[in-house]
């Protein structure tokens, strides 16, 4: 099953950061499948040259 559709069938949320319009990192929280359903699984990623450096300087965006 693709990331799309288990975020439709509301199995998984996927959330990304931006900093002055590109995109410097990346989160999402899926459930397993079967058996495990109840068992979450989370994941994050942040750029290389955005670690460590605190919040961006622009103003957020409304979704």
């Amino acid at each position: 099953m693709t990331t799309l559709e288990q975020t439709k069938k509301r199995q998984q949320v996927f959330l990304w950061a931006e900093c002055e319009h590109n995109i410097v990192g990346t989160t999402g929280i899926s459930l397993r499948q079967g058996r495990q359903n109840c068992v979450g699984e989370f994941g994050i990623t942040i750029r290389k040259d955005y670690r460590g450096k605190g919040s961006c300087n622009s103003k957020p965006t409304s979704m």
